[in-house]
């Protein structure tokens, strides 16, 4: 039971450091990959509503998401082997 407990925890720390790399790795790579260039962007007329849109969704993608849940799984994998080691003492 204290080997179970002990791989619980292992797991935890390793979906944990693999979340937060696929949490946060992508805002990273976004403002590292630019293009410079020069003149002028010819647009349509301008709606206004396109621009709440693209102010709402921000940088969060699939990957962020999974991320996020391999942190919320990694939490409930090292509690649970804490717990169980410690009903084990």
């Amino acid at each position: 039971m204290k080997r179970f407990a002990l791989i619980l925890c292992l797991l935890g720390v390793a979906f944990l450091i693999a979340g937060s790399v696929m949490a946060v790795a992508h805002p990273l790579q976004v403002g590292t990959h630019t293009i410079p260039s020069s003149g002028y962007v010819v647009t349509g007329p301008e709606d206004p509503q396109a621009e709440q849109q693209s102010e709402q969704t921000g940088y969060q993608t699939p990957l962020d998401k999974i991320g996020y849940v391999t942190i919320l799984l990694s939490v409930g994998l090292f509690s649970v082997g804490l717990l169980i080691h410690r009903k084990r003492n």
